[in-house]
């Protein structure tokens, strides 16, 4: 009987997995647990697994990782090579940009956004903010421009010697990008975790390396300027083989200059439009005769614009190598009817104003004055129209007449300066912006008492090899 047990209980020693089989007297830890003695094949085979799904893990991570990785330090890497990435072709590898060159109050806010509405364009709104005023320092302003056309936001250091001296210079700093808000990729969820992406407010400051990377995954880069003084100041960069740059020259009725001045700027507006006026008759000028910007000229009339809106984009994105999808077309006629439907983030920001506004009287009114207010509709349903149909008045009201906002009645917008100018204001701006109203086909006009059937009385159509609109 022992013997047939000692005789089990001996083990083949070939067997690999019967040598971890726990024998009845082998000796026990201190806490009475049978120790157990694995073969050193198994516990290689043991620990080659657990390795191999550690490697596993981490070739998962590592492939979950990069792209990201790659994606935030491809610019800085580029920035070291010479820039542009190397999956483009030779072709693509130019650096493709568009300057819209205008004055203050041209009608810049509402062009920029045809371009900001697309998905393949990085906009950038009026950068040279960061730049001293005037017209001494051209150069730095071009060198400015070329940056930001390479995507290379991370390399402006520009931002960081401005001081707060209004309320444009104060969002800056706060933003870390000046005017980010009129960015539509700049206020996406992914710059704008933390806050309101459809208003752009309350988002953390932008990171300009995600904004460089943003950009160069961009097909074009699109930067709306007001403070560049003079077209000859970009020849080298219009020139340049590694650019492609394509210049929209947008220019306004200097009558609808000045009345928009006088509403929004602290400016003296007949300082301002002496400016505006002989600066615009300069570029002009120098546009007509410039061989360098053949094919890379197009100049722009806004009330051009205003009259056609639909033609006239098809002929800007046509012109800057863009295809209009129906979502443009959409929000250009959204936004030239006066309609609420589709805004900026300016425009949401004014609505969130709105509704707090007006439901302030009722929050704050006395007892009595609660209740007569609440008798005036007998259910919550009829309440809540009321309110829907009042804020709805006063929003669209003050939507279209908001100078900052791109929603607009664009056919009985641009000669608006009509019923607001008298006829001093009227003979001063035409004596002052003569020239240039000759060049541009403005008619000269004795007085404002113009009826809702004569604005086309004044201007002529403009037709030339560097014209946009309709002709």
């Amino acid at each position: 009987m022992q013997g047939d047990f000692q005789h089990r209980d001996v083990m083949n020693p070939n067997d690999l997995w019967a040598s971890d089989v726990r024998k009845p007297n082998r000796p026990k830890s201190r806490v009475g647990f049978p120790v157990v003695h694995m073969n050193k094949r198994m516990l290689n085979y043991r620990a080659f697994t657990i390795q191999l799904v550690l490697i596993v893990l981490l070739v998962v991570c590592i492939t979950v990782m990069r792209d990201p990785f790659k994606t935030r330090h491809q610019t800085v890497l580029n920035s070291f090579i010479g820039g542009g990435y190397a999956t483009k072709t030779a072709t693509e590898n130019k650096h493709k940009g568009v300057i819209i060159l205008t004055n203050h109050r041209s009608g810049s806010t509402f062009t920029g956004e045809l371009f900001n509405q697309n998905d393949d364009v990085f906009y950038v709104f009026e950068p040279l903010i960061m730049a001293k005023s005037g017209c001494e320092n051209e150069d730095g302003k071009v060198n400015m421009l070329e940056k930001m056309i390479r995507c290379q936001f991370h390399l402006i250091s520009d931002l960081q010697g401005i001081t707060p001296r209004d309320y444009a210079t104060e969002n800056c700093l706060s933003h870390n990008f000046c005017f980010r808000q009129k960015s539509k990729v700049l206020c996406s969820k992914q710059f704008c975790t933390q806050g309101d992406p459809q208003s752009c407010s309350r988002c953390e400051p932008v990171d300009p390396i995600m904004a460089s990377d943003a950009c160069g995954q961009s097909k074009v880069v699109v930067i709306k300027v007001i403070r560049m003084c003079h077209l000859e100041s970009l020849r080298n960069l219009v020139t340049n083989p590694k650019f492609d740059i394509k210049i929209v020259h947008l220019v306004r009725d200097p009558r609808g200059v000045f009345q928009s001045v006088s509403g929004v700027s602290r400016k003296s507006p007949e300082s301002e439009i002496s400016r505006t006026c002989g600066q615009t008759r300069d570029n002009l000028e120098a546009a007509l005769s410039a061989k360098w910007l053949e094919g890379k000229y197009k100049l722009l009339r806004y009330e051009d614009l205003c009259r056609d809106p639909l033609q006239t984009t098809q002929d800007l994105y046509k012109f800057t190598g863009l295809d209009i999808k129906p979502n443009i077309e959409r929000w250009v006629q959204l936004n030239t009817n006066g309609s609420a439907r589709s805004m900026d983030a300016r425009g949401y920001r004014i609505l969130r104003k709105m509704k707090k506004k007006l439901r302030l009287p009722i929050r704050n009114a006395q007892p009595i004055k609660k209740l007569k207010i609440l008798k005036t509709s007998s259910s919550s349903r009829m309440k809540r129209t009321l309110f829907k149909n009042d804020l709805k008045t006063v929003f669209l009201k003050k939507l279209n007449n908001d100078p900052y906002t791109t929603t607009r009645n664009s056919t009985a917008n641009w000669w608006k300066w009509t019923r607001t100018l008298d006829d001093h204001e009227l003979a001063y701006v035409q004596h002052k912006c003569s020239a240039m109203m000759q060049s541009l086909n403005y008619n000269f006009i004795t007085n404002t008492t113009l009826s809702i059937d004569e604005p086309d009385a004044l201007l002529e159509p403009l037709c030339n090899s560097v014209t946009l609109g309709n002709c």
